[in-house]
């Protein structure tokens, strides 16, 4: 017997169901709403929501085509013993490019079903495992409400093993070390019924199954099925099915005929829309720009640098390395904490520290971020009183007219609670007053809370809209996981979306949410896709492919995209080790530059004006016969980097991706000046540019000693390869091929010859 059921339906008015199994039901026509716990779901056009076990939920859709997933749970939890997972899914409230794989999952069962081939059974296999591997990884998530859910579910996996035998109250209640007292009213409580009834119910549903697709005489089937004899069986049957098992069993058969033709009927609709379906998204396409429609663009990935403690600045190394970075990406802000915990007063408070820490920045020409975290804010008066001195003290130093560019941001980086955000207001108010005495030019920003906590970030803005306030320009950070929301419960689950921040940041900006109208911009001052302080990929090729997806996928949705840690250096002495030790800096503490390092380089040399990007490519042109393309094949990281994301290993790298596949991408560039042209291609991949492949083949035993002269050689050899090609444009266009291995990016500079 399969573990996964598969319904096809047209059309349904209104039918109730409770199940103890998980269901995803797939919408293929029209519109499906389903109902449960009081949330209605409207499921679309190839919309997907999935249906915990122990729910009771309603169906209604007269035109509706839809496919229904039976997940057998009990066959679950002998492929998956030792945890317990719930799961939220609900393509209808949440952009996540999860749901895409999702749907060819649910799509290669339905149409392995269709397609009667000699191995139709190994391939259903297959695809059902592949199945419940990505459900678990993508879609579980932790319950911060669940209350000993985990004991129930072991008693009534033990009901559900042993159901044909003898199960007295005494002996399962010996089994779980409680009294039979206990036991009955805590099984009572935490199910909802008797233990009893919940027996009988459980022998019952094996019981009309084996009625249904058996031959069995009625007396071996309940004696099978842990009632002692037949009329027993008789008895519980009639008073749950008004009938007694023989009609019944005759009247489902009588019926039987019909509803297999219906089944195969709606097969047929549901196989010819996923053909449909299947045949446009393979359609070939060709990325192609006209060279005449140049668009002004901001360069929004380069503009903010991320210190974060301000004491840093004092270590004449991390000065250096960030004169080394800002010769290359030429950033704008320098965002970092600000730090009164050694203010006692205005009177004798030099500023002589912070003099050392700004006087650097300044002096580049640079702008001043900083940041109040509230959730650290113990005295009011003493950040007020140090803000409003410092302030004095260094428009007298520097210029008025320097300290009006600075920029402050008060971040609300704490759980949501009407008290807190009445304060947070409060603090807001006050700082605000404070900067319109020297006139800073731009407004107070906030919240910098978590871009993906979808239920704080409503609260916080549904108190905004009902008190009348407003932040032009908010700020976020954008961290690894999710929160969701329920009425029942708050969830957290690690995001595994490849494109989370893009679909973050468009679901805030065009969502049903109160706040979406007062969302203007969107400042994402901080990112990381990293659970852990240290991580491999981190000094990879992948980090420095999905840096450029990053960019390509939120341009036009956000303000701002500031990496987390520029600096390798800047983390603790405790988190350093060897020469790369998985920090996110741009550059390693012997300032070796990383791939990552590569991807901001190539971004910041891209032309003036924008022409046109899809998800893999993005073309720039700089209005004077030059265009430039950056591309990427950043590859989505698989389920075993997930198991493994605390623990990962350099040898083991290739298996945390879904695929490693070569990706060809193609460009068309038309009315363009008739001529020669010189295209300059830089790429970083495995093969070249990488300083962790290149330090691995140099020094596979990672306790070798690595010398300095060791490093001079990693700084020569760890630069992206440059390939020429010389092309001659006599009709107005240009067609360029190229073909990058996994997680390979690049940087094609196109250069008229004069």
């Amino acid at each position: 017997m399969n573990f996964i059921q598969i319904q096809i339906s047209q059309g349904v008015h209104r039918e109730s169901c409770c199940t103890k199994d998980l269901i995803i039901f797939m919408n293929l026509k029209q519109h499906l709403t389903i109902t449960k716990n009081g949330s209605r779901f409207v499921l679309k056009e190839r919309d997907i929501v999935l249906i915990s076990p122990a729910s009771r939920f309603l169906l209604d859709g007269t035109d509706a085509l839809f496919v229904r997933y039976t997940i057998c749970m009990y066959e679950f939890r002998k492929i998956f013993p030792n945890k317990r997972y719930q799961f939220v899914c609900d393509s209808t409230n949440e952009l996540n490019d999860n749901y895409d794989l999702l749907r060819r999952y649910l799509t290669s069962l339905l149409l392995v079903q269709y397609e009667e081939k000699e191995y139709q059974q190994a391939e259903w296999n297959k695809i059902s495992y592949e199945l419940l591997i990505f459900l678990v990884n993508n879609f579980t998530v932790t319950d911060f409400a669940a209350k000993d859910s985990g004991r129930l579910e072991d008693i009534t996996d033990y009901i559900d093993a042993n159901y044909q035998y003898e199960l007295s109250l005494k002996q399962i209640s010996r089994q779980f070390h409680m009294t039979p007292q206990y036991f009955s009213k805590y099984f009572k409580k935490n199910a909802g019924m008797n233990y009893y009834q919940y027996l009988i119910t459980v022998r019952l549903e094996h019981a009309v199954d084996e009625l249904l697709h058996q031959d069995k005489k009625i007396l071996n089937i309940a004696l099978d099925n842990g009632f002692p004899n037949a009329q027993s069986f008789h008895r519980y049957f009639v008073k749950a099915f008004s009938a007694v098992p023989q009609e019944y069993r005759d009247k489902y058969r009588k019926n039987m005929k019909k509803k297999q033709n219906d089944s195969v009927l709606n097969l047929k609709r549901a196989v010819t829309c996923l053909y449909e379906e299947k045949h446009i998204a393979g359609s070939d396409y060709v990325l192609e720009a006209d060279a005449s429609r140049l668009s002004q663009y901001e360069m929004y990935w380069g503009r903010v640098i991320n210190i974060g403690n301000s004491d840093l600045l004092q270590d004449s190394e991390v000065q250096t390395q960030l004169d080394f970075l800002y010769q290359d990406l030429k950033f704008e802000s320098v965002r970092m904490d600000l730090d009164w915990s050694r203010f006692n007063g205005t009177e004798g408070c030099s500023f002589y520290l912070e003099e050392r820490k700004f006087d650097f920045l300044v002096k580049k020409g640079l702008t001043l971020w900083f940041t109040i975290q509230v959730r650290l804010l113990d005295d009011q008066n003493a950040m007020s009183e140090y803000l409003r001195t410092m302030l004095s003290h260094f428009a007298n130093r520097y210029s008025i007219n320097t300290i009006r560019q600075w920029k402050f941001e008060l971040c609300f980086n704490t759980l949501f609670d009407v008290c807190k955000v009445d304060e947070y207001w409060k603090i807001y108010h006050r700082i605000q007053k404070i900067l319109r005495i020297y006139d800073v030019q731009e407004e107070l920003m906030g919240p910098g809370m978590i871009l993906g906590n979808r239920t704080g970030l409503y609260s916080f803005h549904k108190y905004m809209q009902e008190h009348g306030l407003k932040l032009p320009v908010q700020t976020f950070q954008a961290e690894p996981y999710i929160w969701e929301g329920t009425s029942e419960n708050i969830y957290m689950k690690r995001a595994t979306d490849s494109s989370y921040i893009k679909n973050q940041a468009v679901s805030l900006r065009h969502s049903s949410y109160p706040y979406s109208p007062k969302v203007n911009q969107i400042c994402i001052t901080r990112w990381t896709d990293s659970i852990m302080p240290v991580n491999i990929m981190n000094d990879s090729c992948y980090r420095g492919a999905a840096v450029i997806k990053n960019i390509i996928d939120c341009f036009g949705c956000v303000q701002l995209l500031a990496h987390s840690v520029p600096l390798d250096v800047a983390y603790t002495d405790s988190l350093q080790g060897k020469v790369l030790f998985g920090g996110d800096g741009l550059i390693s503490k012997q300032r070796l530059k990383k791939p990552s390092f590569y991807a901001y380089s190539f971004m910041r040399h891209a032309g003036n004006y924008y022409l046109k990007h899809d998800k893999h490519s993005i073309i720039f042109g700089n209005g004077d016969a030059d265009y430039s393309i950056i591309c990427h094949n950043c590859k989505r990281l698989g389920y075993r980097y997930y198991l493994e994301e605390d623990n990962l290993d350099y040898s083991n790298l290739d298996s945390y991706f879904d695929d490693l596949e070569s990706l060809s991408l193609k460009y068309r560039i038309t009315r363009l000046k008739n001529g020669t042209y010189v295209v300059k291609t830089r790429s970083v991949s495995t093969d070249h540019g990488s300083v962790q492949d290149e330090l691995h083949r140099m020094a596979k035993e990672e306790e070798i000693y690595i010398h300095e002269n060791d490093l001079d050689y990693l700084r020569q050899v760890s630069v992206p390869r440059m390939r020429l090609n010389v092309y001659k444009v006599t009709d107005g266009f240009l067609e360029l091929q190229i073909t990058l291995k996994a997680n390979e990016f690049a940087y094609l500079h196109i250069i008229y010859q004069y």
